[in-house]
This record gives structure tokens, C-alpha cells and sequence, in this order.
């Protein structure tokens, strides 16, 4: 294995090949799925003709064509892989999220730094993310081109990646795992288009909601069972306070999916009015000094 010394930093020869790999997985995995969420836009619009999606896919093509070959450089110089992370989904989802962190940081240790980024609708759970010692940064709707940038929602999905850098300052193990990452966006792409696929496709493998962005088991979620976060307890307090509840004196009901899913239909969540109505009047006759406090959309 041949290596070099550039700026102090060693530099493995052998991994050039892995890594226009995985460029060129990143840049075909982006132009997939940038097309396919345009074919689902186009198609949805009742109002165009073929005609009319001829001609907005060939504007669509030669602009993202534009955009690929411009390379994505990151800003940062040190010698830390730094990685942007954007997860996805309701609040559940965000708690998964935080274990998937935990991990990559529990494996690669101080060779990586992991940064949020949230959504502008998510960004009422920054409190939840500003006392986790293992993230080390929170950015909301805007943040500056990382080394890796990746989603997260089921499954993670590199969205961009400056191959020079993580040449220079990734071991061959940290360099493996974004290879696979890579792969498995390629090989199992539809997964991202479908909750329902993911299931299916993690329950086949035997997994779990709480392990399914593991793939390839490479950062052991399975078997790890020391991960713990904490809330800041004045965010409790004041929130406790400021809609006058006690701590044990509340039930939280949710009677629909959130934002992400408002225009579902036939959600599970999702009961007719009356039974939640029906149910709480039960649960009042038996627990009436418990509280009831129903959160959601403002549509529900």
C-alpha cells in the first residue's frame, strides 16, 4: 500500500479508485433522485400535457447537468472529517436519529465532527439537540458545504462529498463506510421512495426502526445499549409551567401524522374524531385529576 505525506496529513494511495467510486455513486444516487421527484411533480400536474413535460424534463436535464460539473468543495481545512446531517420525519424519527449519531461518533471517535442541519418547521427541537455532547454543532435551513453532507430519515443517503478532502483526512475505515453508504443508495435505491418498501426490507433482514439506518451493520446499533441523551430540565420546567402541568399529571395525545403527512388519507393514526372523543371521556371518568393535552397540526 502506497502512501504519501501532504500538509502533514498521510494520504492512502490505495483508496483513489473507492473514492471516484463514490463520487460517481453520489452524483448518479442526486441525479436519480432529483429526477424521480421531478417526474412525480410533473405527472401530478394534471394541467401539463406531454408536450409541456418534454420540454420541463429538458431544461431540468441540462440544468442539473450544469450543476454536476460543478465539484463540491467543502470549507473546512483542518484535519477532522467534518459531516452535515439532516434528518428527517417527526419526532420519533428524530430520537432514531440521535442513536445513528451516537453511534458514528462512538466508532470513529474525534476523527469525525457532526453537525444538524434542521428544516425550518423542525427547528422547535433545537433544545433537543443543544446539551448531546456527541453533536457538535446545530445549524437551521443554511449551513456551509461540509465533507459530507448526508440525510436521514430510514435510511442515510449522501447527498454531497468533497472526495479530495476525505482523501486526505479519512482513514481507510472512515473512507470504507462512506463507500458503502454509496452502495447501498445504488443497489437499493427504491427504499427511499418508500416507507412501506423499507419495512419490508428491514423486516426481511430483521431489523428494527431503532436499527434500520444501520446498513451493513457497520456501526453495531443492534448491540449497542449504552446510548442516553437528556433534556435540558429549565426547558422542562418552563414548558411544564407555561401551559400550567404538573410532571406525572398529563396525558399528550396526537391525533394525526404531523406536517410530513397531512394529505395522507387513510393513516393509521389518523381515527375518526368521535373515537378520540369517545376515549378521552373514558379515561376522564377514571383518571379525572389527569390532564389531557392534545398536540398536532393546527388543521387537526
Amino acid at each position: 500500500m502506497e502512501k504519501e505525506q501532504k500538509n502533514g496529513i498521510e494520504k492512502i494511495d490505495v483508496t483513489k479508485i473507492s473514492l471516484r467510486t463514490l463520487l460517481r455513486s453520489c452524483e448518479l444516487c442526486h441525479f436519480r433522485n432529483r429526477l424521480q421527484s421531478k417526474i412525480q411533480k410533473y405527472f401530478s400536474n394534471k394541467g401539463n400535457s406531454r408536450l409541456s413535460i418534454t420540454l420541463r424534463f429538458i431544461f431540468f436535464s441540462l440544468k442539473l447537468l450544469f450543476y454536476l460539473r460543478i465539484s463540491y468543495k467543502s470549507k473546512y481545512t483542518d484535519n477532522v472529517c467534518h459531516v452535515l446531517i439532516r434528518p428527517g420525519g417527526g419526532v420519533g424519527d428524530h430520537l432514531f436519529f440521535l442513536k445513528y449519531c451516537y453511534c458514528l461518533k462512538k466508532k470513529f471517535q474525534e476523527t469525525i465532527k457532526i453537525d444538524v442541519i434542521l428544516h425550518k418547521l423542525d427547528s422547535y427541537l433545537k433544545y433537543l439537540y443543544e446539551h448531546i455532547s456527541f453533536i457538535d454543532f446545530i445549524f437551521e435551513n443554511n449551513a456551509p458545504n461540509h465533507d459530507v453532507y448526508m440525510q436521514l430519515t430510514r435510511f442515510p443517503e449522501i447527498q454531497n462529498i468533497d472526495v479530495e478532502r476525505i482523501g486526505l483526512v479519512c482513514s481507510k475505515k472512515l473512507i470504507d463506510f462512506w463507500f458503502h453508504i454509496a452502495q447501498f443508495q445504488q443497489e437499493y435505491n427504491n427504499l427511499y421512495l418508500s416507507d412501506f418498501l423499507g419495512k419490508c426490507f428491514s423486516t426481511i433482514y430483521s431489523r428494527t426502526r431503532e436499527n434500520q439506518a444501520d446498513v451493513y451493520n457497520m456501526l453495531d446499533m443492534s448491540s449497542t445499549a449504552d446510548f442516553r441523551f437528556t433534556i435540558d430540565e429549565k426547558v422542562v420546567r418552563d414548558t411544564l409551567s407555561k401551559f400550567k402541568l404538573v410532571a406525572n399529571g398529563y396525558v399528550l395525545l396526537q391525533t394525526g401524522s404531523g406536517h410530513f403527512f397531512q394529505n395522507i388519507k387513510n393513516d393509521v393514526r389518523q381515527w375518526p374524531i368521535e373515537y378520540y372523543e369517545r376515549l378521552v371521556t373514558l379515561l376522564k371518568r377514571k383518571y379525572s385529576d389527569i390532564k389531557f393535552v392534545q398536540c398536532g397540526e393546527s388543521y387537526q
